[in-house]
């Protein structure tokens, strides 16, 4: 009787131990499908118009990169912020960051961006007496008829009707 080398015994060994996945099959999968699938089939519902919207998932609950992506742009409120430069601070690709942003937050980033500026713009409008287009810049706004858009989007007023009669209901988020 011959001797196996112990190498060779071992190596029939680990083939013997995997015959039984040969069975399995793995077809190629299309990760784009596959994403387009779980997104049409987890969209959030939208808020009405109005209303401040709410999160998918608790701050506690949201992965590293949206806690520091929130903080980032609350930080930098007076200018414009971009969805390409703040994927580059937690280090995901611009694609990945917004359906990561979108999933976890419930609302694309630009709208959350707006969001956020509409309720520093209206903290602004009832406690300070700077003038609307000056808080429209100072938010990093170029354009006063965007501004003005985006805040009756928010709000169903113009930034002038809310600095008269801001309503009592408002809730910051």
């Amino acid at each position: 009787m011959t001797k196996t080398p112990k190498k060779t015994y071992q190596l029939k060994q680990k083939v013997q131990s995997h015959q039984h996945l040969e069975y399995l099959s793995f077809s190629d999968v299309d990760p784009l499908s596959v994403l387009s699938d779980y997104y049409t089939n987890h969209k959030m519902i939208v808020p009405p118009k109005g209303t401040i919207p709410i999160e998918k998932t608790s701050f506690l609950e949201q992965k590293k990169e949206i806690k520091i992506a929130k903080r980032y742009i609350k930080l930098h409120l007076h200018r414009t912020i971009t969805l390409e430069e703040t994927a580059n601070k937690v280090f995901l690709s611009p694609y990945y960051f917004s359906k990561l942003f979108k999933s976890e937050v419930g609302i694309t980033f630009i709208a959350y961006v707006n969001h956020q500026k509409m309720i520093h713009a209206s903290e602004l409008l009832r406690n300070s007496d700077l003038t609307i287009s000056h808080i429209a810049q100072s938010l990093g706004f170029t354009q006063m008829s965007y501004f003005s858009k985006t805040f009756k989007k928010e709000f169903e007023m113009t930034p002038k009707e809310y600095r008269k009669n801001p309503p009592l209901n408002h809730t910051k988020n």
